[in-house]
């Protein structure tokens, strides 16, 4: 972004208007944000009330990797949701997986 089109954006974002339309949908913008932002920060996978008991687990997305997160006996973990044989996502969805 040239700095003339950055500090028309910033005018404008200063008036209260919105982004451009175009930034919510451009698969490049997503990919960029990915790469700049969410692979650099923490990312919220799911709300934590749902991981009281052991076993325990959601799984989400950190950007386009799965991950699941999972409450053990020492506290939460969170690993990459891939079957490193298989390459397939190895927990669906929440719930509880006790171990026996």
């Amino acid at each position: 972004m040239s700095e003339e089109s950055y500090n028309a954006l910033a005018t404008a974002l200063g008036r209260g208007e919105t982004l451009p339309s175009h930034w919510y949908t451009d698969p490049a913008i997503t990919e960029r944000e990915r790469h700049q932002i969410f692979r650099k920060t923490w990312s919220y996978v799911g709300p934590a009330n749902e991981l009281k008991n052991v076993g325990d687990y959601i799984t989400g997305y950190v950007g386009d990797i799965p991950v699941v997160v999972i409450r053990n006996e020492t506290g939460l973990a969170a690993l990459v949701n891939v079957c490193r044989h298989r390459r397939h996502e190895v927990m669906k969805g929440r719930g509880n997986a006790p171990r026996s």
